[in-house]
């Protein structure tokens, strides 16, 4: 562009609030300010903070950067409209921020809080799937941490969570595991995710208020989850079965490629489902959701969202059973009507519940797709053990 790319493009008159608190970055929410000032002289942008010091530096920050500008004539004529607004608390920005109603939302916050929950999560459900695939691919655990994170930042980029399928790969080029073998301790790690989480929505269910949409999310659940247990159980049962009167299916089926991984899909998946197996399974999975949980409850307490821990574990088994199912990268727009829904129930206004689910999300998309994507990378150019 002549002299220089600009911070945005002209697109017109808008609104941009911005909720900040000590922690922010003068200069950085000066710009994002600016970037919408200079869309249209009409465009308003507020800022508002329960620090002076914060509304004083990225007003000077404003000064600053403003005569750099391309377009600074039209950025200094829509600050005329721009307001600073000392607010007593967070809750009060939300508040303005609700009644204001902006075009766009930008909170410049800090909750580094609720990442430490949001690490032990990964990290145990590395050792939950390390402990799952002990019989089928021998492996450290760093090894399998830093598979679950590199799936998870997959799932992040690409759609369909074809992440899981994924590290079931990188675990069979580790390992020289069969990848039907892997899948299926894959499928085995999935379903314990989905028994807790379904768990979580039948104990708060009773207590919570009655919509028609939240009875058939129930109803779905139950179905989906009564389906996948079933399919473990007949993995059992059929090979138990085989194995005691050696009935096998025909040579060439056997030895198809189809064959060969159904074959070894249902061996790998009947391995791991035992009672002692799935016991530690399931209990590694309940503390690494009460973490997700806890991080929920800190997110939705530093936006003065007022969430009883009942509550926070009926968001958790809501919102992460809703982005079990293949979606878009990130679960970006499901995440959000999750999030806007399930909190409506409780009587968090959209505005306010929208806000929660960015900040929510951004505390593990932006981490595990930094360290995820390039893990991703990495193991995908690694060749084949052995």
């Amino acid at each position: 562009m002549p002299g220089g790319p600009a911070i945005d493009m002209p697109a017109g008159p808008s609104e941009l609030m911005v909720i900040a608190d000590d922690s922010t970055d003068a200069a950085t929410v000066a710009a994002d300010l600016l970037s919408q000032a200079e869309h249209d002289a009409a465009a308003q942008v507020i800022l508002a903070s329960p620090s002076t010091s914060v509304l004083d530096a990225v007003e000077h920050a404003v000064e600053q950067q403003i005569a750099d500008l391309p377009r600074s004539a039209v950025a200094r004529a829509s600050l005329n409209c721009a307001r600073l607004i000392q607010v007593g608390d967070l809750a009060q920005a939300v508040e303005v921020a609700n009644a204001y109603a902006p075009e766009h939302l930008s909170l410049a916050v800090a909750e580094p809080d609720a990442l430490v929950p949001l690490v032990g999560v990964y990290v145990i459900q590395g050792l939950r799937w390390r402990w799952i695939a002990r019989r089928q691919a021998r492996a450290s655990r760093r090894t399998f941490v830093s598979l679950v994170v590199a799936g998870v930042g997959a799932n992040n980029v690409l759609p369909a969570r074809v992440g899981d399928l994924l590290r079931a790969h990188w675990l069979s080029l580790k390992t020289g595991t069969p990848r039907a073998r892997t899948l299926a301790t894959v499928v085995v790690d999935r379903a314990c995710d989905v028994f807790v989480l379904l768990a979580f929505l039948i104990v708060t269910y009773p207590f919570t208020p009655r919509r028609t949409w939240i009875d058939r999310v129930f109803i779905a659940s139950l179905v989906v989850t009564a389906i996948i247990a079933a399919g473990l159980v007949a993995t059992k049962l059929y090979v138990a079965h085989r194995a005691r009167d050696g009935r096998t299916l025909p040579l060439s089926v056997r030895l198809s490629w189809p064959g060969r991984q159904l074959s070894g899909l249902i061996r790998g998946t009947a391995a791991v489902v035992g009672r002692g197996d799935l016991a530690v399974a399931l209990a590694l999975s309940v503390a690494a959701w009460l973490l997700w949980a806890a991080a929920l409850w800190l997110v939705a307490d530093a936006l003065a969202i007022d969430l009883a821990l009942w509550q926070a574990a009926f968001m958790t088994g809501l919102v992460n059973l809703g982005t079990a199912v293949p979606s878009s990268p990130g679960f970006v727009g499901t995440y959000q009507w999750l999030c806007v829904s399930g909190l409506g129930l409780f009587g968090v206004g959209a505005s306010q519940a929208f806000a929660f689910s960015l900040v929510l999300q951004a505390a593990w998309f932006v981490p595990t797709t930094a360290v995820g994507v390039p893990l991703a990378v990495r193991f995908s150019m690694e060749r084949r053990r052995g």
